[in-house]
């Protein structure tokens, strides 16, 4: 050689040590690839669960369309009846919506085991409760109006039956609306204003 010490040459040389890193990368390499698979699946997963909770939720939030949208709407034909123990339903359809919209309003308060419930009367008789309320007003809707032939309103106690108890009922509303109905509801008017101008 040229004649110079060599610094390292009383120690042992390591030839193992550029193996065992090259050894080292490539385990820790394809290590990582299988953790990387798994969070990605996991990650995948989890989003997938998040949608379909999402989709669930909304779907039964939304059972119907909004109730204003539906009074509110340019075809809309509305009706109001008393019920029996006080308090009033408003009861609007939409051709065009192809719903039907219920408020309660003023009703009288409930002993905790009782709630009003509105039912949906189908040609086929079946029954669907709209809504059942404890609260003095509150709206639902239901969808689609084609098939409907009645709307009851009924005081239940304890849990809220399949179809509507007879001893129960506080209206019952025949669909589809007559608009005629409409136009002297608007004219004429309420009970209470009628008993306050006697």
């Amino acid at each position: 050689m040229n004649g110079s010490y060599n610094q390292h040459r009383d120690e042992t040389p390591d030839d193992d040590l550029g193996l065992d890193l090259v050894d080292e990368v490539a385990q820790t390499s394809r290590a990582a690839k299988p953790r990387k698979a798994k969070r990605l699946v996991i990650g995948v997963v989890v989003a997938i669960l998040v949608v379909v909770v999402a989709l669930v939720g909304y779907s039964l939030l939304n059972k119907g369309p909004n109730p204003n949208s539906v009074a509110d709407a340019k075809d809309a034909v509305t009706v109001s009846e008393n019920l029996a123990n006080g308090g009033a339903v408003s009861v609007s359809t939409s051709e065009k919506k192809d719903a039907l919209a219920v408020q309660l309003q003023g009703l009288p308060e409930l002993d905790e085991s009782e709630t009003y419930v509105v039912w949906a009367i189908t040609e086929d008789g079946a029954v669907n409760a709209i809504l059942s309320s404890q609260q003095s007003e509150s709206s639902g809707s239901y969808s689609p109006l084609k098939s409907l032939i009645a709307v009851n309103v009924t005081r239940e106690t304890g849990n809220i039956p399949s179809a509507p108890s007879g001893d129960s009922l506080e209206v019952s509303v025949n669909l589809p609306l007559d608009p005629a109905q409409q136009k002297s509801q608007e004219e004429s008017p309420a009970p209470a204003e009628q008993g306050a101008n006697e």
